[in-house]
This record gives structure tokens, sequence and C-alpha cells, in this order.
């Protein structure tokens, strides 16, 4: 895990490996005997006191934090839905809560993107893909065609999101979709 997922210090993480995987696992770094020869370097203590702080805060209201940020993101897309034509890529009930994949009708996503430019934070794939042209393997995977995957966006809510910074950014998008829309007829 990384621990910057739950809001502690980048650069820091842990993997959790069962007692019968422990004997494959190789080590990337070699130099060192810590761990049984598997790491090398020195502990970044001050980060791990950090993750492990991190993760202490995320646990404590993990239950409370999930159903705010899951009511706020089923606002984000209600709000959308009002005004401009969407499509929710996926399950509606069984996806990630703090995640909202969007299809907006006749739209290209880095149009949309650029319209809306560094006002809202979103992308058109997966973090460590969103630079990529072609359109997400998993989007075409649940059947979407070439043309409408070009349709998608991908949004994040989290811990510091705010119901008045998604009706911002609902308004900022149903903007910038209305030009972009009038702008193709």
């Amino acid at each position: 895990l990384s621990a910057h997922k739950f809001y502690g210090p980048k650069g820091v993480g842990f993997v959790a490996v069962g007692a019968k995987y422990r004997p494959q696992l190789q080590s990337l770094i070699t130099g060192g005997g810590q761990e049984q020869g598997k790491r090398a370097g020195t502990l970044n203590v001050a980060g791990i006191a950090g993750m492990a702080r991190a993760m202490q805060l995320a646990a404590e209201d993990m239950a409370g934090e999930q159903e705010r940020i899951e009511k706020l993101r089923d606002r984000f897309e209600d709000l959308l839905k009002k005004e401009i034509a969407i499509t929710v890529n996926g399950s509606k009930q069984n996806r990630l809560y703090n995640c909202s994949n969007l299809c907006f009708t006749g739209v290209d996503s880095e149009r949309l993107l650029q319209a809306i430019g560094a006002r809202v934070a979103a992308s058109r794939g997966s973090a460590c893909s969103s630079v990529k042209v072609e359109p997400s393997h998993v989007l075409k995977a649940m059947g979407l065609s070439d043309a409408v995957a070009h349709t998608a966006v991908r949004f994040s809510f989290g811990r510091y999101t705010t119901a008045a910074e998604v009706d911002t950014a609902a308004r900022l998008i149903i903007a910038a979709v209305n030009k972009l829309q009038q702008s193709q007829s």
C-alpha cells in the first residue's frame, strides 16, 4: 500500500505478505542484509511513523467518511444529470465510493479537460495511465466502443472534498459541456 492513498506521506508504503509467499520474494534493491536479505538501505523512520498515524486516522472514521464521500459523489452525478447527458460507467451499486467515471455524450474527454482546466481535478483514465491517448482498456472491456470511451472522464472525491466544491465543479463542467456542444453544432 502507498501511504499517500490514505493521506500519509509520499514515498513510503508497505507490503503485507503471507508466510506461504515470503520465501519466494526477491529483493529489488540489493546490498544490505536487512529483513533476512530482502531489503537494502536505511528505513525512513519518520515516513513510517507518519504512515502509521495516517492509517490510524483513516481507520478511526472509515465507515462515516465512506458514507459522506459516497453522498458527495452521488450529489455530483445528480447535479450533472439534471443539466447534461451523462452515463455512469460501471455498476451503480458495486463501485468505489470515492470515484465517478462518467461519459459525456458527444463531448471528447480531452477537450472537456482542457475546457475546465485546473479548476477541476479530473482525468481521462487511471492516474497511472492518464497520458495515454488510446481509450481505457477497462472501459473497452466493459463493452464501450472506442468512440464512447473517448468521452469518459474520471473524478475522485476524498477526505477534504466539500459539498461546495462538488457544486462548483458541477457548475463548471455543465458550462464547459454546453459550450463544447454549442461549438460543435
